[in-house]
């Protein structure tokens, strides 16, 4: 296959042959989308906005690159004109909801999701997202129904077995959750959400190796990700591997350094290893960051005290 960038030339060459060709600016648009670059994906939308003004897709995408792009305003401006044109699209139902839902007009949302799945009952982004928004609001029993509802109509569905999974866990209905978290990492062996959420319920129910093939797993696909490391670190911990655990702490507090309990923990493995100075550090950065950490406190008191004994320890 030709890389996107000849593929982009390409598109550009022709839309300047064929500048009426709404499907020719439309493939574009997806490409250019694919290869994040909104802002010409969003110029190339607007083509087909204005030859095909009745378009649900155009006036779909272009709200949500603008909801993306932070401008809110616009988005709806886009969606209102896209549903005065279409007020039967699912596509432009379903994104309006999203976009009422991120300014906080919670019943709106409600009322747009709703409002396509009457339409469309079988339309997983609908019916996935009014799940979201009810988990958000507080109503477990309604998130939970439209999960199981999204299930019943696409039964390999994996965003709604995590969100399902995600919401049992929290109710204490450890089973059922393992049994979802389960099915969705084999549907999708790479997806590093499932892996993750996954990985913190073995942890938590003292099964700390099949979490660290978990956590691994994402690392895989997001190993920027400092909370992965973090909880890495605690499973290796664990299991008394505590070299391991020290790098995996290590790296989440360099990814992100005012991750309170990444820098914690790193200065307990620190301390652990004898490493006495650079625990201090660790300890003194996790006051900064919490200055009521009752624990980090007593562990830099213990810390300061052994650096200061150590044979090892710099001269004052």
């Amino acid at each position: 296959t030709a890389p996107p960038a000849s593929l982009s030339s390409n598109y550009q060459a022709a839309v300047a042959l064929a500048p009426e060709d709404w499907l020719l600016h439309a493939n574009f648009a997806r490409l250019l989308e694919a290869a994040g670059d909104d802002p010409r994906a969003t110029a190339q939308w607007l083509e087909v906005a204005r030859l095909l003004p009745d378009s649900p897709q155009a006036w779909a995408s272009l709200g949500r690159l603008a909801r993306i792009a932070g401008d809110q305003a616009r988005a709806e401006d886009y969606l209102r004109e896209g549903l005065k044109q279409q007020p039967d699209s699912v596509e432009l139902l379903t994104e309006s909801g999203i976009s009422k839902a991120g300014r906080g007009a919670t019943q709106d949302a409600l009322h747009q999701f709703r409002a396509a799945l009457r339409l469309q009952p079988g339309f997983t982004p609908a019916r996935v997202n009014l799940g979201v928004l009810l988990a958000h609001e507080g109503d477990a029993a309604g998130a939970a129904t439209q999960y199981r509802e999204e299930l019943r109509w696409h039964t390999n569905n994996v965003d709604a077995r995590i969100n399902l999974a995600n919401l049992l866990s929290t109710q204490g209905q450890t089973g059922q959750a393992m049994v979802l978290y389960e099915q969705a990492v084999k549907l999708q062996p790479e997806n590093p959400i499932a892996r993750y959420n996954f990985g913190r319920l073995l942890a938590a129910n003292n099964r700390p190796a099949d979490a660290v093939t978990n956590f691994e797993a994402a690392l895989q696909q997001r190993p920027d990700t400092a909370e992965i490391h973090y909880e890495l670190g605690n499973a290796l911990a664990r299991l008394g591997k505590d070299p391991d655990a020290l790098a995996q702490f290590a790296e989440a507090a360099r990814l992100k350094p005012d991750l309170v309990d990444a820098r914690f923990n790193y200065g307990v493995a620190l301390a652990r290893s004898a490493r006495y100075t650079e625990a201090v550090a660790e300890f003194r950065a996790t006051l900064r960051l919490r200055p009521q950490h009752a624990l980090a406190q007593r562990m830099l008191d213990e810390a300061s005290r052994a650096a200061r004994q150590s044979p090892r320890a710099p001269p004052n």
